[in-house]
């Protein structure tokens, strides 16, 4: 399995060092803006266009990756924090 289809729990816990587990989270963290920035960047594109559609299944999108993110959150301060190191 390669590391982009591990989840960032099963990245932070095969992480070995204090350093790994830091790039693993920021790596997350900077996927995770990417990808909102680039769904409020199609909303503006619906917005402009008024496209009611592509607003709906926009906003589903943002719906659905903030709750995987914020359901993963705990889980990963958890495995920061763990303190096996």
């Amino acid at each position: 399995m390669s590391q982009q289809h591990r989840s960032i729990t099963q990245r932070l816990r095969r992480a070995k060092s204090t350093e790994s587990k830091q790039e693993a989270a920021l790596d997350w963290a900077a996927n995770w803006q990417a990808e909102q920035l680039g769904l409020v960047k199609s909303l503006e594109w619906a917005l402009a266009h008024d496209d009611y559609d592509a607003l709906c299944r926009v906003t589903g999108h943002i719906k659905a990756v903030t709750d995987k993110r914020f359901i993963a959150l705990p889980k990963v301060i958890e495995a920061l924090t763990n303190g096996k190191d």
